[in-house]
């Protein structure tokens, strides 16, 4: 008895002030950020090795989400790039894009899109070009999470000898 008293009581002295409200919803204006199931999958990577040579650009698609309630108009979020921390360069990797995206009217979540190209990356070594992405703040939408601010997309035109082709080599010969 003494237990669900003290459980009860201590209930009650609960302060609501912030982002919250007495009620549990969120209070505050929609804020943004990138969406991934997990913190390692903040990392994207695509490689061309497996493709057909023909297959010279790739869209990756980065999901996108805002915290609070869907807005009736689209929301603007922007995104930059880190140079100091890409080894990517525009236009010779990826293709220039404005900065400003939009998550559509009564929507949570959105992507962003950016192009890869394959022309100038290396098939005979494993070295990966990283672009680093960033959300910045707008008057529509700040940066919600300082650990879901940054992404990294990496790419590569390698293809990996699998780990298991040693025991096909014997059949279809070295890699």
């Amino acid at each position: 008895i003494a237990a669900l008293a003290i459980l009860f009581f201590s209930c009650q002295k609960i302060e609501y002030s912030g982002e919250y409200s007495k009620d549990g919803f969120y209070n505050t204006g929609n804020k943004v950020y990138f969406y991934f199931a997990e913190q390692k999958d903040s990392i994207n990577h695509y490689s061309f090795g497996a493709e057909w040579i023909e297959h010279t650009r790739q869209i990756v698609k980065i999901p996108v989400k805002i915290t609070g309630l869907p807005s009736k108009k689209p929301l603007t979020f922007k995104v930059s790039v880190d140079e100091k921390a890409s080894t990517a360069k525009v236009n010779k990797h990826y293709t220039a894009f404005s900065g400003e995206f939009q998550i559509p009217a009564d929507s949570v979540k959105g992507y962003l899109n950016v192009e890869v190209w394959r022309e100038h990356l290396s098939s005979d070594k494993k070295d990966s070009i990283r672009l680093v992405l960033q959300l910045e703040n707008t008057p529509d939408l700040q940066a919600a999470f300082p650990e879901n601010k940054k992404v990294i997309i990496t790419m590569d035109d390698y293809l990996e000898e699998p780990f298991y082709w040693v025991y096909y080599s014997f059949y279809w010969g070295p890699y």
